[in-house]
């Protein structure tokens, strides 16, 4: 039985600010069929959230609202199963520079 070994490449900074350069946070992983991410604020609360196999796409606006969110430290939680049907749960931060 072959074991496929998955790579995430997810970004530490984002700068959503319409220059066309990493205006969106996006998860990349070619061996990921099912993705579950949620973004928050520093305080805690929850500014986006995505399901899907393809990595999502956050490009920095609060999902409830539509507001553009701040400069700051996010945090994410990224449940995700990989081709080999193994679940894991990543969470860290990272840096929304405007």
């Amino acid at each position: 039985m072959e074991i496929l070994v998955y790579r995430l490449d997810i970004p530490n900074v984002f700068t959503p600010n319409g220059d066309g350069i990493n205006d969106v946070f996006t998860i990349k992983s070619p061996l990921v069929t099912n993705l579950k991410g949620e973004i928050y604020d520093r305080w805690g609360t929850k500014v986006y959230e995505w399901h899907s196999s393809s990595g999502g796409g956050w490009d920095g606006r609060n999902a409830f609202t539509g507001m553009p969110c701040g400069e700051g430290t996010y945090y994410y939680l990224i449940t995700m199963t990989d081709v080999n049907g193994k679940s894991t749960l990543l969470k860290s931060y990272f840096q929304l520079i405007r």
